[in-house]
């Protein structure tokens, strides 16, 4: 009994606190309803709720309390239309800017391919990963890709500029890369390269080459030992 005394006096003690705080807003308990309706200024699906059942949300709070400010009440996000990162390389930074289409694919759907648009192109590059941030847009009327995904960009029309050559054909004497190219049967000279990316055991190389040139493979350093 005592214990259901002490249930009712809290209950009872709830009541007016409650009464007492909606009289400060100008309302009363038999005007006050059990619902607000809070219209979202988009349409979509509720993805993040950041406040609780009971809790009391106040105008001023988005400036008392920091974290406030970063953790909206609610969060709402269309799935049909998403937004994917890209960690694009210095040797991609030519073929992306803002307007240029690309096409991806996911590993959760093998065999089909997705088009995006780019929509920005950081001005900096990370310094810790030595990428460039690039943000895009894609359809996603079909509700098939999910947030957080991870997928991998291909540039189709994309074309690296200059000329490839294998791995070994460059080496590097102090900051800079060299090749040696064959001006004349048996006579080499040394030229310094600006490299790109590598793949698949082949250098892109971005200047002091020309397609079509001549290089020496094998022995490199040997070769560079003897000319000196």
């Amino acid at each position: 009994m005592d214990s259901a005394e002490a249930d009712y006096a809290s209950a009872q003690a709830e009541k007016e606190r409650a009464q007492a705080r909606l009289a400060i807003y100008g309302a009363t308990a038999a005007s006050a309803s059990q619902g607000f309706l809070l219209p979202s200024p988009l349409g979509g699906v509720l993805v993040e709720r950041n406040v609780t059942p009971g809790q009391e949300v106040r105008p001023d709070q988005m400036l008392a309390n920091m974290p406030q400010v970063t953790a909206p009440l609610f969060v709402v996000t269309d799935p049909s239309r998403l937004w994917i990162q890209i960690d694009a390389t210095e040797v991609d930074l030519p073929h992306l800017r803002p307007g240029r289409e690309f096409t991806f694919v996911s590993r959760a759907f093998p065999g089909q391919t997705f088009t995006g648009r780019v929509d920005t192109v950081s001005e900096f590059i990370d310094p810790g990963t030595r990428t460039i941030k690039v943000r895009g847009a894609v359809d996603n009327t079909r509700r098939l890709l999910k947030a957080e995904m991870f997928v991998s960009v291909d540039l189709p029309d994309a074309e690296t500029p200059g000329a490839s050559v294998p791995s070994k054909a460059v080496f590097l004497e102090g900051q800079k890369h060299y090749v040696f190219v064959e001006e004349q049967a048996g006579q080499f000279a040394r030229r310094e390269v600006s490299i790109g990316a590598e793949q698949n055991g082949r250098l892109f190389v971005l200047a002091g080459l020309r397609p079509g040139q001549r290089v020496v493979t094998e022995g490199c350093v040997l070769l560079q030992q003897t000319l000196k």
